[in-house]
């Protein structure tokens, strides 16, 4: 272990319990002092999680968060076709196991559903929906049905349907595009707002906001839901990859010196996409599939709401990493004491 980075480390974790202290004597501090300092201590937490991982990671490769084939969707044989998919994600998954990586979760992303449900009955179009969302368990998939809006025009059935979905808690992802190139759909801006309140009104715990995102400027072809999406571009697949490891090493590696660590960052990474693009030739050889690229995001994130939580009151961030080194528990209790937030971060 270098000592820069132990000493990097015992500086963070005193600032951390200095101020949690100093946050703990709320009748001390006018309110605005202390949401400053619980937002001061949430950054360090990050920090020192952030310094746990640079100290633990070790020099494996980084896990491929998902595999995402992309699909245009029959609604006459999708059974068919799910099952094909599947079987090609699985051959995927093996190359890249093969290769020593870590695959986390393989997806399926169809085109924008209103493509393929309109002119169906709404209960059609929920049935064969909610068909999908079985599937996708039922095989180990995780499914994206694309955008509910791509314009500035939505389509209240399409709406309807959507909210209907995501109220009872299908594990289907969606979206709303709320800008492009041509400026911000404001009617689509709304819609996506509308969508958000009134599921967190009707699912269990709020829980089903989480299958849905709003997005500006994001190109098809994205691995990661839920803003996954293409149009007519079914054949196809790409790769997302969780590189925090490598963001680590890199940082850990310059010593404090941020051009250096700017360099070895565009080394590293440039090491893994020649690696991750080798193995995804191989992939598109065995399944066919043409490859669309791949998305290096370093941070991710697992998070559930559980109760309201407000910054006019106080509250405490907390964090714990894992016997492992390689995630951390973060959560947050309001000043009742409650948890309000749960969340595990992984490098």
């Amino acid at each position: 272990m270098r000592e820069a980075q132990k000493r990097l480390l015992a500086r963070a974790a005193r600032a951390v319990l200095k101020l949690q202290a100093r946050c703990t004597r709320e009748a001390c501090m006018p309110a605005s002092s202390r949401r400053l300092a619980q937002l001061t201590l949430s950054l360090l937490l990050f920090v020192t999680a952030l310094a746990i991982g640079s100290l633990a990671v070790a020099a494996d490769k980084p896990p491929v968060r998902a595999i995402t084939a992309f699909i245009d969707l029959d609604p006459a044989r999708y059974e068919e076709q799910f099952a094909d998919t599947a079987n090609r994600l699985r051959q995927a998954s093996a190359v890249f196991q093969k290769a020593g990586y870590e695959v986390q979760t393989v997806r399926i992303t169809t085109q924008p559903y209103p493509r393929y449900v309109r002119g169906m009955s709404k209960e059609q179009a929920l049935t064969l929906l909610s068909n999908l969302a079985a599937l996708g368990r039922k095989q180990s998939v995780a499914i994206n049905i694309g955008p509910a809006v791509m314009t500035d025009e939505p389509d209240p059935a399409m709406l309807e349907l959507l909210e209907a979905l995501h109220s009872e808690l299908k594990q289907l992802d969606a979206s709303m595009i709320v800008a492009s190139e041509s400026g911000v759909h404001w009617n689509t801006v709304r819609a996506a707002a509308r969508h958000i309140y009134r599921v967190a009104q009707k699912s269990p715990r709020s829980q089903g906001t989480f299958n849905f995102a709003a997005t500006a400027m994001l190109a098809p072809g994205a691995p990661f839901y839920p803003g996954s999406y293409h149009v007519q571009e079914g054949g196809r697949f790409s790769i997302g990859l969780q590189s925090p490891s490598v963001v680590a090493r890199a940082f850990a590696a310059a010593n404090g010196d941020a051009s250096e660590a700017s360099r070895l960052l565009r080394a590293a990474l440039a090491t893994e996409a020649t690696q991750v693009n080798a193995l995804a030739e191989q992939v598109a050889q065995v399944t066919g599939w043409r490859y669309w690229g791949f998305d290096s995001t370093p941070a991710p994130l697992t998070f559930r709401a559980l109760r309201p939580l407000f910054d006019t009151a106080s509250f405490t961030t907390c964090g714990l990493a894992d016997a492992s080194g390689r995630s951390a528990k973060l959560w947050t209790r309001d000043h009742a004491g409650a948890v309000t937030m749960e969340a595990t971060a992984n490098w």
